[in-house]
């Protein structure tokens, strides 16, 4: 009888082994924190199909996640998909960081005030992807509304004293 042995060395093996379980554990971290991003964030492919939403903006469209992937804009917003696909594409097409104030139009009707945020990631194998995020700016434009009438308030009660101030000086006819 003959005996044959093979020595292999499965060093490699296991220290890929181990790199890709690091990988996994380093996106499923990564994940978890976008989901908890108070923030409605997304990403879209190069064409436009919905690949990710987070908690937030599964809250915002009041829709779960399984019913948004693989959606387009067009297929998502009857109001607004139009608008909301163009600005997508740009930002595909060019690159360029897009910021805008936009009325949302949730699925009940409510207009929500909005800053959304759009940009491109390539990856290495230069695919692109439409990396975006929604943040309701509702307390913000409140905010700004009680200011602007309490400058109102304030410029109306400017122009009161000095009407008072003047009746109370001695006129200049005599």
């Amino acid at each position: 009888g003959r005996l044959i042995a093979f020595r292999l060395d499965v060093t490699a093996l296991k220290d890929s082994e181990a790199r890709l379980v690091q990988h996994s554990q380093e996106i499923s971290l990564y994940r978890a924190l976008l989901d908890e991003l108070p923030v409605a964030s997304f990403m879209r492919d190069e064409n436009q199909r919905m690949l990710f939403a987070n908690r937030a903006y599964v809250e915002l469209t009041g829709r779960q996640p399984e019913d948004l992937l693989g959606l387009t804009t067009l297929d998502m917003y009857p109001e607004q998909g139009d608008e909301f696909h163009a600005q997508n594409q740009q930002v595909l097409d060019t690159g360029e960081l897009l910021e805008t104030e936009i009325d949302y139009i949730k699925a009940d009707g409510f207009v929500l005030p909005t800053i959304t945020r759009l940009y491109r990631v390539t990856t290495l194998d230069e695919k692109s992807y439409l990396i975006g995020s929604i943040t309701d700016t509702t307390v913000l434009k409140r905010r700004e509304e009680q200011l602007i009438a309490a400058q109102r308030e304030a410029e109306s009660a400017r122009a009161d004293l000095a009407s008072v101030v003047e009746s109370l000086l001695p006129s200049r006819e005599s």
